[in-house]
């Protein structure tokens, strides 16, 4: 019989923090993000939550709140490491790990429990341990991977469901626990729907007319009519390489020439196997057990041991050699294939592979952050809004190729469109004379147009239902080009508001 661990760690970003840094363990403490020109709280410790504040609350109101609040930008790399290493430790009690992203884990402990003394034994043995490593975990074991996690974030405390069971262990959740959105969750208190097992009566047809197949998925992966597999992760041994000091050292030269030496081993291994590094480490161990970890990453694979130094190099300001240095390591943590390409001739107009444009991009993404550095992908869409996608610089899983647009668009494009008052209009489908825009009063020209867009029908998006958008070129007394659109079919007075500039 199939038997699956969910593992949910509440509060992963604050555990990571507080491990370190004990000052943090006994004040209020908060990641913050920020999106859509909004700062936001992204997770908040015990003591923050009981003063009132919570996770999503914009930091101004929860400064209101709790004026000793103190904060640090949010690290979401940092906190999917942190859920790796998780996962790596856990494969001593299962072979088989499957990431439940961002907080969670799956494995699956069929067959193993008795290693352990059994399920009750191995539970308290593992969450004892996580416990004292200072991580907080709520953990679930069923049937099936729907159960397990549903349990795990809407039980109390820790589970273990007796096989077979999970229909009865089910029946008191709320209907979000099913892993649905919080919008399938408001349809169903709406319809008095507020238990999972109120849907048990319920006809399959109509759990899937009302809430969607996605929920009837859900809803049979958990009870165990229809499998869910897991996809376990394979770790990948890292290529190491060390070297042991006779005496300390400590000045950064020294730093730099151990970590060239262990460099070209590293690549030296790397070019055999055909391989080049997208993630390498470097790691000090002080004399006193200290240590210190400097990461870099690359936008494509790399055994150059000159471009890896440069790299690290940017980032020798943050190590501390203390009372000195007595082992330092270089690990390739993430490889790819790397075949052997043709060099090109020297003289003939090429640059260093450290002068390329992607070299340049790997030391923007190691300076400033992964997520801080971006660049823009198209997307299937004719929508301005939709036409790109943001996605980091380094990540070079999506490529799509630019096409030409239908008609011009503008440079800047402001989002939301904000609205403008036509002062004079004379109708007939074209634009209007003058506009009133943030209190200035703008006499324009006719350049082109219209161009009218459609709303696509297969996204229900607030912004596009009031219909079909006429999209005009005008210029205004400074020669300043803007694009403006009126909501409403052709012909008609409706509300007009400006989408761009330059062009």
């Amino acid at each position: 019989m199939r038997r699956v661990l969910s593992l949910w760690f509440p509060h992963l970003a604050i555990d990571r923090v507080t491990r370190r840094d004990v000052s943090l363990r006994d004040i209020p403490f908060a990641f913050i993000s920020e999106s859509a020109n909004r700062v936001a709280l992204h997770a908040v410790n015990g003591h923050a939550r009981a003063s009132g504040v919570a996770e999503r609350m914009s930091l101004s109101d929860a400064r209101a709140v709790c004026p000793q609040l103190a904060i640090r930008p949010a690290e979401p790399r940092a906190d999917a490491r942190l859920l790796r290493s998780l996962a790596r430790w856990m494969e001593h009690y299962s072979p088989s790990i499957a990431f439940d992203k961002p907080d969670g884990l799956f494995a699956d402990m069929s067959g193993v429990s008795h290693l352990f003394g059994g399920e009750t034994e191995m539970i308290a043995g593992l969450t004892g341990k996580l416990e004292r490593f200072g991580i907080c975990v709520r953990a679930a074991l069923a049937d099936t991977a729907g159960a397990a996690w549903a349990l795990a974030r809407h039980g109390c405390g820790c589970t273990i469901v007796s096989p077979g069971a999970q229909r009865a262990a089910l029946s008191p959740l709320p209907i979000a626990a099913l892993r649905v959105g919080n919008d399938v969750a408001q349809l169903g208190r709406r319809l008095g729907l507020k238990k999972i097992s109120d849907l048990y009566p319920l006809p399959r047809s109509s759990i899937a007319s009302r809430f969607g197949l996605e929920t009837l998925k859900r809803f049979d992966q958990a009870l165990g009519r229809d499998d869910e597999p897991l996809r376990h992760i394979r770790f990948v041994p890292a290529l190491k390489e060390t070297l042991v000091f006779a005496e300390p050292i400590g000045r950064t030269e020294d730093v730099e020439a151990a970590l060239r030496l262990v460099l070209e081993r590293l690549c030296a291994r790397l070019e055999q196997k055909e391989k080049g590094a997208r993630l390498t480490a470097f790691n000090i161990e002080q004399v006193d057990g200290t240590r210190q970890t400097l990461t870099i990453a690359t936008t494509q694979p790399s055994r150059s041991p000159a471009a890896l130094l440069h790299l690290f190099r940017d980032q020798f300001d943050k190590l501390d050699a203390g009372f000195g240095i007595e082992r330092v390591h270089v690990s390739a943590e993430r490889c790819e294939l790397l075949t052997t390409a043709q060099l090109n001739t020297p003289g003939k107009g090429t640059r260093p592979a450290d002068e390329t444009d992607t070299g340049l991009i790997d030391r923007l993404v190691n300076r400033f952050g992964y997520d801080h550095v971006l660049r823009l992908v198209p997307a299937e869409s004719h929508l301005p809004e939709r036409a790109w996608l943001a996605f980091s610089a380094a990540d070079t899983s999506h490529h799509a190729p630019w096409s030409a647009p239908v008609a011009a668009r503008p440079l800047r494009l402001l989002s939301p469109p904000e609205p403008v008052a036509a002062e004079t209009h004379a109708g007939g489908g074209t634009p209007p004379a003058a506009i009133r825009f943030r209190g200035k009063l703008l006499a324009l020209i006719p350049l082109g147009g219209p161009e009218r867009i459609e709303p696509e029908w297969w996204h229900d998006d607030p912004a596009w239902r009031s219909g079909t958008r006429e999209y005009w070129w005008v210029r205004d007394g400074d020669g300043h080009h803007l694009w403006l659109f009126r909501v409403g079919e052709p012909h008609a007075h409706g509300a007009w508001f400006l989408h761009g500039f330059g062009g």
